[in-house]
């Protein structure tokens, strides 16, 4: 698998490995259940898979009209901080969603996940900002590293 594939996990949701899968960029096209458990699946086999202490460097693009943030998927993503603490990780979360009123209340949700997640989280509208904010942190812990 090259570093740039794109896998369809489901018919609303793919996942994109950017800079050797380091980044993980998840795009939806609907809120469908079964986008939503198969978005859960591989994102929690991936948070269990991280090494200890790993900095993780993930985007979630719901920027489709039909990707919403529906009580089901509210309730699944309470999965996610339990397994993000039990394995010490942290990182950086870059969401993205189309610019409504809903959307910037709704942001008030994914600003205290990701503070019970650990991960600091980046909000926007455009998943060209998204990417290049998420790149950057990506880049600057790249460089510290070496």
């Amino acid at each position: 698998m090259t570093a740039n594939t794109i896998i369809q996990l489901a018919g609303g949701v793919t996942r994109q490995n950017l800079h050797h899968g380091q980044v993980i960029v998840y795009t939806f096209s609907d809120s469908q259940r079964e986008t939503i458990d198969a978005y859960m699946a591989d994102e929690l086999a991936l948070l269990k898979a991280q090494p200890p202490g790993e900095k993780l460097y993930l985007m979630h693009d719901m920027g489709h009209p039909r990707a919403v943030l529906t009580p089901y998927l509210r309730a699944r993503l309470e999965e996610i901080p339990a397994v993000v603490q039990a394995a010490s990780l942290s990182g950086y979360s870059a969401t993205i969603l189309p610019d409504t009123i809903m959307n910037r209340i709704l942001a008030l949700f994914v600003t205290s996940f990701g503070r019970r997640t650990g991960m600091v989280q980046g909000l926007f509208t455009r998943r060209e900002e998204a990417l290049r904010w998420l790149e950057d942190k990506w880049s600057s812990s790249a460089a510290a590293r070496r």
